[in-house]
């Protein structure tokens, strides 16, 4: 378990999410927001080289796992941490069963990415649990911000 938890993943963000970071790192603040253990999540987020396009990354195991999501505990972290209102915050994500319950209570917007092999595309009987916007593409993203 060791092992898995600390390797350094061979892992790579798709040219399309890549070209995405970087148009809406140019216009918005972004923050990211991740759950795991921590040592797995920083190396996933230094592999991927994706620091440079978030202001803010927030690692919920830093602050317990019982904050881990759907505690509002990493949104409301975020939040003070760019001194943001939750109506100007949209949180995209793909896991209906524990990523949108604490945004939407919050009164985020809310997008779920549903890609093809998504393994979290099943809906959830949760109250509040179901994201305002879906998309399909990750490429989809930024007109969709536009609109907000």
């Amino acid at each position: 378990v060791n092992v898995y938890r600390n390797h350094i993943p061979s892992i790579k963000l798709p040219a399309d999410s890549l070209n995405v970071l970087r148009e809406l790192s140019a216009k918005y603040t972004l923050a990211l927001l991740t759950d795991g253990f921590l040592p797995g999540q920083q190396l996933k987020v230094q592999s991927l080289e994706i620091e440079k396009f978030f202001k803010c990354i927030v690692y919920t195991e830093q602050l317990g796992r019982e904050f881990w999501k759907p505690s509002p505990a990493g949104f409301e972290k975020i939040m003070q941490k760019l001194n943001a209102r939750p109506e100007r915050m949209v949180y995209i994500a793909d896991n209906e069963k524990k990523d949108f319950i604490a945004p939407n209570k919050l009164g985020f917007f809310t997008v779920q990415l549903i890609l093809n092999a998504c393994l979290h595309a099943s809906a959830s009987a949760e109250p509040g649990a179901k994201a305002q916007f879906i998309i399909h593409k990750i490429s989809e993203l930024p007109a969709l911000l536009d609109r907000l």
